[in-house]
């Protein structure tokens, strides 16, 4: 049961790491696990699992990205509550505006071209 639950535990891990160390880590986990218990070693691929997939920089991009184009919109719903009752004049000289209107947007499209040069540089190294 437990070595089930330990090559789950390494499927979950990013497929480059898991091609590259998968067999291996299930081979020392057989040959050590009879002397030295499971429970260490399925601790052990438990924290493996969080550091990898937390030093991967591709599973960073797309949230970091998806953030930066939902906030204009997070910040326009706010916007009119907060200042539904001023004028135009006095709406755009907010700080909050300038937030939405310049920020937002320069912050999203940088996300994005980051994005698109690290994916075209990415599928160029793998020809």
């Amino acid at each position: 049961m437990t070595r089930l639950l330990y090559r789950c535990v390494i499927w979950l891990h990013p497929p480059a790491f898991r091609r590259r160390f998968g067999d291996e880590m299930l081979w020392i986990y057989e040959e050590a696990a009879k002397e030295m218990g499971s429970t260490a070693f399925l601790v052990d691929a438990l924290a493996s699992l969080g550091r990898q997939w937390a030093m991967n920089p591709t599973v960073w991009k797309a949230p970091v990205i998806a953030l930066g184009a939902v906030l204009p919109f997070v910040c326009l719903g706010i916007l009119p509550r907060t200042y539904g009752t001023l004028n135009k004049a006095s709406v755009l000289s907010a700080p909050d505006f300038f937030l939405v209107a310049v920020l937002a947007p320069l912050v999203t499209v940088s996300l994005g071209l980051i994005f698109a040069v690290s994916w075209f540089r990415f599928v160029q190294r793998r020809r």
